[in-house]
């Protein structure tokens, strides 16, 4: 079975602001996530991963698009999101700019 690239995507958002910042990992499978499944990364602190909450599949370029939950920082203070982003970056993952 041929793999597919998947595109994963992460919002990292304050809890009471507007600020937010997209993440990306690209890796390839023959297992297409769906909606409702639950993703595991190092990056994720979560005990059972982040739930998948959409996906986009384009069969003619062969990737798929994944998007988890919004990752949420309690705290809205830019080095707590500056932080965030270099414990991503240290598991391979890459800011978007979207």
């Amino acid at each position: 079975m041929k793999k597919m690239k998947i595109k994963l995507y992460v919002k990292l958002q304050f809890k009471n602001s507007l600020q937010f910042r997209f993440l990306r990992k690209e890796y390839e499978s023959n297992c297409i996530p769906h909606t409702g499944d639950y993703i595991e990364d190092p990056y994720f602190a979560e005990p059972d991963g982040f739930e998948i909450a959409r996906t986009i599949i384009n069969y003619r370029d062969d990737y798929c698009n994944v998007y988890v939950k919004p990752f949420v920082i309690n705290d809205d203070n830019e080095a707590q999101m500056e932080q965030q982003i270099e414990l991503a970056m240290a598991q391979n993952w890459k800011i978007d700019l979207i």
